[in-house]
């Protein structure tokens, strides 16, 4: 079958279908990032409840709630009220001597608070199999770099406009900013008083080290989308390339052994050839994998 520019976007869609389904490096590690979160947000969610309900029993919240003095939040400001033990030198009669002394461990969750609400980014790496489910990219959620500037400037913010409407239709993502804190599963019911009066403690340096660790996991769960991201464009660059060499569907075959036409519809039309011995390498080497750990 020759091949016309509608055709050739039709292989390139297709092709990233495909890539999409392969259990690639980078999925692997995306998917190890998120599960990671999500154990941390269960551990650190944990915390929080003993953190919030050590200072208002049920029997507090329950009074409160009657007059409607009650609310619900997914994000805490917090103080750890610990001591830590550590080295520390010291001279007794002259010679210096390394003793353990406990120190208070001061942190203020103040300014960056333990928050279970999700920015878009994180929301993309969390459903990213939703996303493709509903015909959705999660890349675009990453920065433009990342996409190796693959669309149009007009074309890629139009994309970004259309992923976030999806977001942010019909309450779909219930862990997002900017949603009503009773629809987060995470969030807690706590006395209705300006959020920085409360003065909730981190006891443990073990639970203050975990709350820190989920914190830090969100962004480590974005780079790995940011990857998988960069990887896709950059095989999806190769493949577009190559497709403007291409005069049938014969030629794709050549570095896409398992490509089916009759995904096609038809519409005749011719281009020209180049040289592209080593995207066709590439290519055929993506391919071989994929087929060979299928």
């Amino acid at each position: 079958m020759k091949l016309n520019q509608t055709l050739r976007t039709q292989i390139l869609d297709e092709h990233g279908r495909i890539y999409l389904q392969t259990t690639t490096d980078e999925r692997k590690k995306l998917d190890e990032e998120v599960k990671t979160f999500k154990s941390l947000r269960l551990a650190s969610h944990e915390i929080v409840k003993k953190m919030c309900y050590e200072v208002f029993g049920d029997q507090d919240l329950a009074t409160l709630r009657k007059f409607g003095l009650t609310t619900t939040r997914s994000n805490f400001n917090a103080e750890t009220t610990f001591n830590v033990e550590q080295d520390e030198d010291t001279y007794i009669e002259g010679i210096r001597e390394t003793i353990r002394v406990k120190k208070p461990y001061y942190h203020n969750w103040k300014n960056e608070t333990i928050s279970f609400d999700l920015n878009d980014s994180y929301i993309a790496c969390l459903y990213f199999d939703q996303f493709l489910k509903d015909n959705q990219n999660p890349f675009v959620m990453c920065v433009r770099e990342d996409t190796q500037n693959f669309d149009k400037e007009r074309t890629y913010y139009r994309k970004v406009g259309e992923t976030n409407s999806y977001i942010y239709m019909d309450d779909k993502f219930v862990e997002r900013n900017n949603i009503e804190s009773n629809k987060n599963p995470f969030a807690l019911e706590i006395p209705d008083a300006r959020h920085e009066k409360l003065r909730f403690k981190v006891r443990d340096l073990g639970e203050h080290n975990t709350l820190c660790e989920f914190s830090t996991q969100k962004n480590i769960m974005y780079q790995a989308l940011r990857k998988y991201c960069k990887k896709f464009y950059e095989v999806q660059t190769i493949m577009r390339e190559y497709l403007k060499t291409c005069k049938t569907t014969d030629d794709v075959k050549k570095v896409w052994e398992d490509f089916n036409p009759s995904i096609l519809k038809p519409n005749m039309g011719t281009s020209v050839a180049l040289n592209t011995v080593i995207m066709m390498s590439q290519l055929k080497s993506f391919h071989a994998d994929r087929l060979a750990n299928a």
